[in-house]
């Protein structure tokens, strides 16, 4: 088959639209688990927590809601093809990379504190924090970007304006 046929740009953007479906429907299920983490460690007993381990959950629960929003608005954009659809995926995709900087940071000032606290599971605790309040944001943003550089390859075709009569 011609690269250059019809019928092949439709096999490429078919392909194409499987794999942001798949990207943002992960996004989707990674939002929902960080979620449930994250509402479920904010109740531990205040002698567990510390203030910057409430304020990465506190991020991190506000950004599964936008996590949320940008997987949906991106899916029903795959649905329906339209072109304001697009531009709020694209704007709620950046949204989404912009908090996910947010939890990095915040997971760093986390990480910080329970190097500094130290004590007998110190280095378990770090190890742990490295990876949950570090590896999960890295992990986002890398299917945040996978989905977001779909999307605009998914670009709708521009149409030509009506002419003037």
């Amino acid at each position: 088959m011609d690269p250059g046929t019809p019928e092949a740009a439709l096999k490429r953007g078919s392909c194409l639209g499987k794999l942001t479906a798949g990207l943002y429907v992960l996004l989707l299920l990674a939002a929902l688990a960080e979620g449930i983490f994250s509402y479920a460690d904010l109740h531990q007993p205040p002698s567990y927590r510390t203030q910057a381990s409430q304020h990465w959950d506190m991020v991190s629960l506000t950004m599964v809601g936008v996590f949320a929003l940008a997987g949906g608005t991106a899916l029903f954009y795959l649905m329906k093809r339209h072109h304001l659809l697009w531009i709020a995926a694209l704007c709620l995709s950046f949204i989404t990379l912009a908090g996910v900087i947010q939890m990095f940071m915040a997971g760093l000032v986390v990480l910080a504190e329970t190097k500094h606290r130290g004590g007998d599971w110190g280095g378990l605790n770090v190890v742990a924090g490295g990876l949950f309040n570090l590896g999960v944001p890295v992990l986002l943003g890398v299917i945040t970007l996978a989905g977001l550089a779909c999307l605009m390859l998914l670009r709708p075709a521009s149409q030509p304006a009506p002419p003037l009569s």
